[in-house]
């Protein structure tokens, strides 16, 4: 990737003075591949009568061939910071990677003096930790949502247009008086290979159960289905499942790994700064575990295993933040005299 070929796009679309720029993502971290993209942030000073008019852009993104630029205005970048947002404090600390810097600046030489992160980061970094857990939790669960909510729907669809004899296929739907049951259903493809492996995968999103006034269910993911209910009320409510999950849960679905391996490894990543942070106020790029990241990226571990390593480096983290030798509180008065600074007032 040309260098000057990046900076000249960062600044034909900075609203402002550009004045840093660094790697971003899996080339900062190390997870990289060969095909990996350039992902970059910058940071530019609007013009203060914009800032006192309230009319500064505090974020955009620019997307060209082979790399993304997402610029920050200064202030806003110092706002996540005390927010204690990944994204951010990657950017603090880009310059610890040989080539993360594409752009230096005075001014966040003299930020990292003036707010060392010790001072300026919450010791709770509840945007690290609910990033982790929302990648983990958020798009683990709905690859598991995924696979069982897909699989039990094809075998229901295979099951109704077997059940009816041919002649009874062609009435319409709400006239029929032999529908196809759940019960029915479960009977034939419970005790199937594929049903016994969901239900060793899944033992608490997919199984018969009794609903609140005692009657027999069939349990798919958090839906009960009377087994004298029409089929088709199950298949309705399994195809609204299925649908409402995006590409990438659908990718993690079918592969039947249950997980949605590159939020897994963000997760993972994450947990692993967080750790780095209370324990040493600071994280070195590129990271030490790099290549474990990279390969649950790649899905190239148990999901098992994964969840094992996430549920450790929680615990890790835990204790971390237990002796965190971060400040309980954000140092608010050293970013605004920063952002003083930066407009010389």
């Amino acid at each position: 990737m040309h260098r000057e070929t990046v900076l000249t796009t960062a600044k034909a679309h900075a609203p402002g003075e550009l004045t840093y720029m660094a790697l971003q993502g899996s080339r900062l971290f190390g997870s990289h591949g060969p095909q990996s993209d350039f992902d970059f942030k910058a940071i530019y000073l609007p013009p203060l009568i914009d800032v006192l008019d309230s009319r500064q852009k505090d974020s955009l993104t620019v997307k060209d061939e082979g790399f993304e630029i997402t610029l920050w205005s200064f202030a806003f970048w110092l706002r996540l910071l005390s927010n204690g947002d990944t994204n951010a404090i990657d950017l603090y600390f880009a310059h610890t990677h040989p080539e993360g810097v594409w752009l230096d600046s005075p001014l966040v030489g003299r930020l990292r003096e003036v707010c060392p992160a010790t001072r300026i980061l919450p010791r709770g970094l509840m945007g690290m930790r609910g990033f982790a857990r929302s990648q983990a939790i958020k798009y683990g669960a709905k690859g598991d949502h995924y696979a069982v909510a897909k699989a039990v729907l094809e075998a229901a669809n295979r099951y109704e247009v077997t059940a009816l004899p041919e002649s009874r296929k062609r009435l319409a739907y709400a006239a029929r008086t032999d529908l196809p049951r759940v019960g029915a259903f479960w009977q034939e493809y419970g005790s199937t290979p594929a049903a016994r492996d969901l239900q060793r995968r899944f033992p608490q999103k997919l199984r018969l159960a009794n609903a609140p006034d005692g009657v027999a269910c069939l349990k798919v993911l958090d839906k009960l289905f009377y087994l004298e209910s029409p089929l088709g009320l199950m298949q309705s409510a399994l195809r609204g499942v299925v649908g409402s999950y995006g590409k990438r849960s659908i990718e993690a679905g079918e592969r039947g790994k249950g997980a949605d391996w590159k939020a897994l490894s963000h997760s993972l990543r994450v947990l692993d700064e967080v750790i780095e942070l209370h324990s040493k106020g600071r994280v070195d790029f590129p990271l030490r575990d790099a290549d474990l990241h990279r390969r649950i990226k790649l899905g190239e571990l148990e999901y098992g295993a994964v969840l094992g390593i996430l549920e450790q480096r929680e615990e890790e983290a835990t204790e971390a933040e237990r002796l965190s030798v971060l400040s309980e509180h954000t140092d608010r008065e050293a970013l605004d005299k920063m952002l003083k600074e930066a407009y010389k007032l």
